[in-house]
């Protein structure tokens, strides 16, 4: 019987050869490393290159220092676990992306040798936690924000409401008609301060409500008819100059109803702005910047409230502020729209009229 025994290294050699770990191992492991004792990176699959944003030649040949930075020690010592009892499992580790972002993982690893001869080869399984962790962050957020908003709702309406009341108590009681008519107009700018407060508050949340991770993919190429067409929909800006920048980015796509709806918001905010040249200009620069989408816009000749040009350079957005005015809730729009998105936004100002806003979007 014990004459008859298969050798394990043939068996190994045709089943789990050195080429066919290189070649199928991160395919049958989707999310993995595979690493020579030395920490040498051997092979990556295609999901390791999205987590950090590295092409496979950036790794291999590389120690997986290069990933894990500063956790670097802290996987070491998973690795003498691993030493010890062949494996280690899901352990956590916090670092950084090729541009410096954060990224949450856990990993977990074995020996190949436990399923072949290949004794100095280490399979790594990495698990993405960052999506978890950035849609945790923003339920807190949006958490945070609609407390702030019943707070707010609450104060804001409760001065005209007790306004409206008292002068209704007042006029049941009013018999001189010039007084009535004086009363009469507080009350009516009382009602309509009610009725802006009210109708801001609805477009928050409908604003807040409507951005999600769906529509299909479209080239950028297509996106200048999205604009035109947005443009004509604001009579505010009918003659104003619009330049749109974007016909080298034919091949790369984009999630197209998130930025429709990015772009609605932004020209929401620019038709709220007075125009103060009959040369205004609108433009529209779309670029890869790394592993992102680069939205530039520039507006010329538009008129900008010192108080609004300080908060948006600050990036200072308080819903106080966006339920009493309309150009603030619509920036405050744009802002929240951005971050749930996973982007950034900046402005910079050239005087009272010129406006150069940045947007970054990862893709």
């Amino acid at each position: 019987m014990l004459n008859n025994r298969p050798n394990n290294k043939l068996i190994t050699e045709r089943i789990i050869g050195e080429d066919y770990a290189f070649e199928n191992l991160t395919k049958i492991f989707p999310s993995s490393l595979i690493l020579r004792s030395d920490f040498r990176i051997l092979a990556v699959s295609d999901e390791i290159e999205r987590i950090f944003k590295y092409r496979d030649e950036d790794l291999v040949g590389e120690t997986v220092m290069l990933l894990m930075k500063n956790e670097f020690t802290k996987f070491q010592n998973y690795i003498n676990d691993l030493t010890h009892n062949g494996f280690f499992i899901s352990q956590p580790i916090v670092t950084t992306d090729k541009f410096g972002e954060e990224v949450y993982i856990k990993i977990s690893g074995f020996y190949l040798g436990l399923l072949s001869d290949m004794n100095d080869m280490l399979v790594i399984i990495i698990n993405d936690l960052s999506p978890i962790k950035k849609y945790r962050k923003k339920i807190r957020q949006r958490e945070s924000e609609f407390n702030e908003l019943i707070y707010r709702t609450h104060h804001e309406i409760k001065g005209p409401v007790a306004t409206i009341k008292g002068l209704l108590n007042i006029l049941a009681r009013e018999n001189n008609n010039g007084n009535r008519n004086v009363m009469l107009e507080m009350l009516n700018q009382s009602i309509s301060l009610l009725d802006r407060r009210i109708t801001n508050i609805a477009q928050f949340h409908e604003f807040n409500t409507l951005w999600d991770d769906g529509g299909e993919l479209i080239d950028l190429k297509q996106i200048e008819n999205e604009i035109r067409n947005l443009l004509s929909g604001f009579s505010s800006l009918k003659n104003v100059e619009l330049d749109i920048q974007a016909s080298h980015l034919i091949s790369l796509n984009v999630r197209f109803e998130l930025i429709r709806k990015l772009l609605f918001c932004l020209f929401k905010a620019i038709s709220s702005l007075p125009v103060i040249d009959h040369k205004a200009r609108i433009g529209f620069h779309f670029s890869k910047y790394n592993a992102n989408l680069k939205v530039t816009l520039q507006l010329e000749g538009f008129l900008f409230d010192p108080d609004l040009r300080d908060r948006l350079k600050a990036h200072r957005y308080s819903i106080e502020d966006a339920i009493k005015d309309d150009t603030a809730l619509r920036f405050y729009v744009i802002y929240n729209h951005i971050l749930n998105m996973d982007g950034k936004i900046s402005y910079s100002f050239g005087g009272n009229s010129n406006l150069s806003c940045d947007i970054i979007i990862p893709l």
